[in-house]
């Protein structure tokens, strides 16, 4: 079962009116996390679904923790009489990082966190050639009825930055910098690879790369 037309339902909240106001904010604080994309790049579709899933998921619209929390609280009456609320209460919990892949089964693929820690087995859509062992994986890990699966949204790093991934994630835990932000630390490292192709995968993940001042 896929977790999107619950989402959905959510985020039609905010497709007119003042919720268009709390999008154009989120979309601004998106955008100084995990970087600018437009309506004409290649990655757009990418992009604009890590969005979604991390304002559905993680947008805090005080005194609520995200949209989805917003909607259960609201609709709470309405969730327990249609035999939804545990499903949505199971979208309040989701956890986004990067992970490295331990292993990739049929129809389960063993993850590591890279960030904090913890080992995640998960359903997916991918065959073993679309991945291997030891590719990095920005991704969100949905409980959906009693199953963890993974969100639309997802980058797959390069397989030339995977060292250099494990090397930044050290040096940042040994200067006490590794945190939630380091998920869009790397996705902004990505977009940088994605937009200046020219420029060498080893001047993009790197802790002297001037992205990281920016999220210290």
């Amino acid at each position: 079962m896929s977790y999107l037309p619950h989402l959905e339902r959510v985020l039609s909240l905010y497709s007119e009116g003042d919720g268009l106001a709390v999008v154009m904010d989120a979309r601004a604080a998106f955008t100084e996390l995990s970087g600018r994309f437009d309506e004409g790049d290649p990655w757009h579709e990418t992009w604009s679904r890590l969005f979604l899933d991390w304002f559905g998921f993680d947008y805090e619209i005080p005194p609520h923790s995200s949209p989805v929390h917003r909607f259960v609280t609201e609709r709470y009456a309405d969730l327990v009489a249609e035999g939804s609320l545990m499903l949505y209460r199971g979208l309040m919990s989701t956890h986004r990082s990067v992970f490295e892949v331990r292993r990739v089964g049929r129809g389960t693929i063993h993850l590591r966190d890279l960030v904090g820690g913890g080992r995640f087995a998960v359903t997916h859509p991918f065959s073993e050639a679309d991945l291997r062992k030891g590719d990095v994986l920005d991704a969100r890990i949905v409980p959906m009825r009693g199953e963890l699966t993974l969100g639309a949204g997802m980058i797959l790093h390069p397989e030339e930055a995977v060292p250099l991934i494990h090397d930044l994630v050290l040096k940042l835990a040994d200067d006490g910098r590794l945190g939630w932000k380091t998920v869009h630390l790397l996705a902004r490292m990505h977009l940088q690879h994605l937009q200046a192709p020219s420029l060498k995968i080893t001047s993009i993940y790197t802790s002297k790369s001037f992205l990281v001042r920016s999220y210290v």
